[in-house]
């Protein structure tokens, strides 16, 4: 999350964590919302930072992709302010929602999905006018998610991590 926080900052003026997060000590000047319906995922996560009326728009990251650039996430919030903004591939392929912009009016979008029992948020957004960003092959390796230590030993073996990406 340190890491994933230390780019936030370099593209945003406040970073936020959403969740649990558990054994993890927000930094200060790092506000820390406690999900509205935990246990209830990504959906979830993305209400109740919608709701938390901290913006008008946030840039939602996952905690496990220490490899994005500031240069990338700085696409994707200058993308369109009005309209979620997501990652595509020239294949046309839709890689995930995070990194991902949503705009504050998405809540009611959200709101209105979760109250149909919908959970996916490929789902919620796939009738809705979206501004995507292109990114090049080498591009979609910054999007590598690490979810155990066996991933980061892996990372830190193929030397992709130096001292200066995750603070060795």
């Amino acid at each position: 999350i340190r890491h994933v926080l230390a780019t936030l900052e370099k593209v945003c003026l406040r970073t936020v964590v959403v969740g649990e997060s558990l054994g993890f000590e927000c930094p200060a000047g790092t506000v820390h919302l406690r999900d509205l319906r935990p246990g209830g995922g990504p959906l979830a996560g993305v209400e109740t930072l919608l709701r938390s009326g901290l913006d008008t728009g946030y840039l939602v990251v996952a905690c496990d992709q220490p490899l994005l650039s500031p240069a990338l996430l700085g696409r994707v919030v200058a993308a369109d302010p009005a309209r979620p903004c997501f990652l595509r591939p020239d294949d046309g392929s839709w890689l995930g929602p995070f990194p991902g912009y949503f705009p504050a009016a998405c809540l009611e979008h959200i709101d209105l999905a979760i109250r149909r029992g919908v959970t996916s948020l490929r789902r919620v957004f796939a009738d809705t006018e979206i501004a995507w960003v292109p990114i090049s092959l080498a591009e979609q390796a910054q999007l590598k998610d690490f979810n155990s230590p066996a991933d980061l030993a892996e990372l830190f073996a193929s030397g992709l991590a130096g001292g200066d990406v995750l603070g060795r």
